[in-house]
């Protein structure tokens, strides 16, 4: 089955933060989730940011 647009841009949040020292907490899903929702160009700004703060 394959992941989708969505799913990758959270399993890639995911990764961007714990990468940045900002390990995601069980209460952080939502906000996640809803992150994840955004276009593909605003995630982008998102991960380069998270980067860019390490």
């Amino acid at each position: 089955m394959p992941i989708t647009p969505r799913d990758q841009r959270r399993l890639a949040l995911h990764a961007a933060l714990t990468a940045a020292g900002i390990p995601p907490r069980p209460e952080d899903r939502d906000a996640i989730d809803q992150l994840s929702t955004l276009p593909p160009s605003t995630h982008t700004a998102l991960q380069r940011w998270l980067l860019h703060a390490t």
